[in-house]
């Protein structure tokens, strides 16, 4: 009888330590939005352009994802509008979205300088593909200003 309670205690034992380390792997497996967009940054750093978009598109899609349950939450808004902000080279329009990313988020926290910081080096992108004019010249204001706003948030 000892021995059949030997082998069912054995067996029930690797059974445990077999669900456990399934459960460690799933877990292992599952990457959050933030995650996602440092992998893309990384993968861009290293020139590995077609690998780099689908992890920041991947990031951009749980963004949203966050958003979807909380839309004020500042900090998802915050990632997307980076996330987007990275991609915007391969990605057209991807700029301007970035840019309302960062609206949303000065709409959520006025004094987040990130999100002030962003704002200007998007509008200062979108100077450098913008045609002379008008138009070139406030987005460049507006870029100053930003980078302004977060200088008289935080003076350093």
């Amino acid at each position: 009888m000892s021995e059949m309670f030997r082998r069912v205690g054995a067996r029930l034992f690797l059974a445990v330590v077999a669900v456990a380390m399934i459960s460690i792997c799933a877990l292992a497996e599952e990457k959050t939005a933030e995650d996602w967009a440092i992998m893309g940054e990384e993968l861009l750093g290293n020139g590995s352009v077609a690998e780099a978009i689908p992890a920041l598109e991947k990031a951009i899609e749980l963004f949203n994802e966050s958003i979807r349950l909380n839309p004020d939450d500042h900090k998802a808004w915050l990632g997307k509008a980076h996330a987007l902000y990275v991609i915007a080279p391969f990605k057209e329009m991807a700029t301007n979205e970035s840019i309302a990313g960062y609206e949303k988020v000065i709409e959520i926290d006025p004094r987040n300088i990130e999100a002030w910081i962003g704002m200007g080096n998007a509008l200062y992108t979108l100077t450098l593909t913008t045609y002379e004019g008008q138009d070139r010249n406030k987005l460049f204001e507006n870029a100053l200003k930003a980078f302004d706003t977060a200088i008289e948030i935080d003076p350093i």
